[in-house]
């Protein structure tokens, strides 16, 4: 489902360094201009989109195709990869045998995306800094 009348909008959180990397990626590869990017954690976001509930679009991704409709959690991540053109790469997740592992799995990482980066960050933090330029032997 690529956008037909114009661009769709996705919402992300700035201060997740998961999501961050994804949303670049994304960006790189959105050529065409069809996404619109939106950073939740924005100081302007609110004032903006006093409409809209951060805890509801912090919970998981949530892209508006340009008709309104709103798509949610892995089925917004295909819809973004495609839309870019690497839908092919990411059609595992539209798999229906996969939908009982993928959509659960997807929810426990969304909810905790914070600590699993922290956790990584953590780790990267406790080496020595000649070990973070790959000096160390782990």
């Amino acid at each position: 489902m690529k956008p037909q009348n114009g661009k769709i909008t996705v919402f992300y959180d700035g201060s997740c360094p998961i999501c961050n990397w994804e949303i670049t990626h994304l960006k790189n590869k959105d050529v065409h201009n069809h996404i619109m990017f939106e950073n939740i954690r924005d100081a302007s976001f609110e004032s903006r989109h006093p409409e809209l509930d951060i805890q509801t679009l912090d919970a998981l991704l949530h892209v508006k195709t340009s008709e309104g409709d709103w798509v949610t959690g892995l089925d917004a991540t295909y819809l973004l990869w495609q839309t870019v053109g690497l839908g092919k790469w990411f059609s595992p997740l539209k798999w229906r045998w996969l939908q009982p592992i993928l959509k659960p799995s997807y929810l426990i990482f969304a909810k905790y995306r914070h600590d699993i980066t922290g956790f990584f960050s953590k780790r990267n933090q406790l080496k020595p800094p000649s070990c973070k330029q790959g000096g160390c032997n782990e």
